[in-house]
């Protein structure tokens, strides 16, 4: 009885009602040792036949809705689910349940039950106890982008976790250090928005994860931490471009040291360019006001007096292309 209990658990109880109209023919149905009890839901989302005997029956299948029913046979005594495809629902349909069925006049049957579902509904495996509702998904992770910092700032850690609620509802997000040269240390742990600051100059990996219960993911993101003072003085290492919307990207880079500031470069189609100058221990600017959908090349140079020993070389020129608003 438990795995009839299972069974029925793992559809929506409340709209299920007999309707012996599923089968195809009354006739079928037979004596007391051959008779065929059918189900459905109100909705037409699901049906279930249960077989006494074990002997092939047909079904109506345009009792069930949608466009394809996702068949099963669910053992009552072991409480096992088997797939047998999907049908159309349309038509008439022969189903032979597993073994052989049992005779004319013995009680003791090869009892099956027939699971038809609207395969759109996205019910799991009969017996499954999932409510009747879609299948688990496991949540979907986002770390970030990459980013460089000086020992003495602290990065800010921009994850992203969605989850479609189940089983429970309940989410354990944790963000760890996966690898790196000294210990990182972060604000939160348990939120997927907090800061971390590290030990040691050096390339640090830090994972972040979620866990429903029942599925887990995680995803990673590097984080360079440089010495106070930044890198020797020349072209800014890490110059990337990160899409921020339809009309932003953010260019960031790792500082060096002696620069008075920075000239950004944004080369234009054609051969034409534009220079934007940005203060001093800066590594991070803002390019908004930018089309959607087009692509945008930069390059990046370190400034200082020519007493100093003058400018820094270019760098290479990085592409990035602007999304859709």
């Amino acid at each position: 009885m438990q795995h009839l209990r299972d069974l029925i658990e793992s559809r929506p109880f409340f709209v299920r009602t007999p309707d012996q109209n599923v089968l195809n023919s009354t006739a079928e149905q037979g004596g007391s040792h051959t008779r065929l009890q059918a189900s459905r839901a109100s909705d037409g989302g699901y049906a279930f036949v249960y077989s006494t005997n074990g002997r092939a029956f047909d079904v109506d299948l345009s009792t069930v809705s949608g466009v394809t029913a996702d068949a099963w046979w669910f053992d009552p005594e072991t409480g096992a689910a088997m797939s047998i495809g999907s049908f159309s629902t349309t038509g008439i349909e022969n189903f032979d349940p597993p073994g052989a069925p049992s005779s004319e006049t013995s009680s003791d049957g090869n009892d099956w039950v027939l699971v038809l579902d609207d395969a759109s509904r996205g019910f799991g495996p009969p017996g499954s106890g999932n409510g009747g509702g879609p299948q688990n998904q496991a949540p979907t992770v986002d770390a970030g982008a990459n980013q460089s910092i000086a020992l003495s700032q602290v990065a800010t850690l921009n994850g992203t976790v969605d989850d479609d609620g189940q089983p429970s509802g309940a989410l354990t997000i944790l963000w760890t250090q996966v690898s790196g040269s000294g210990t990182a240390s972060f604000g939160d742990s348990g939120s997927e928005d907090t800061t971390a600051s590290f030990s040691a100059a050096g390339t640090y990996v830090l994972g972040l994860s979620a866990d429903d219960g029942e599925l887990s993911s995680s995803d990673e993101v590097q984080v360079t931490v440089t010495e106070p003072g930044g890198a020797p003085f020349g072209t800014p290492p890490n110059f990337t471009a990160t899409v921020i919307s339809g009309t932003q990207i953010d260019l960031s880079w790792t500082d060096v040291e002696g620069e008075t500031g920075y000239t950004i470069r944004w080369l234009l189609d054609g051969g034409g360019r534009r220079n934007f100058n940005v203060g001093a221990n800066t590594t991070i600017f803002s390019h908004v006001g930018l089309e959607p959908n087009t692509s945008y090349r930069y390059r990046i140079r370190a400034n200082r007096s020519s007493g100093q020993g003058g400018n820094s070389s270019w760098s290479s020129s990085i592409t990035a292309t602007t999304g859709s608003n």
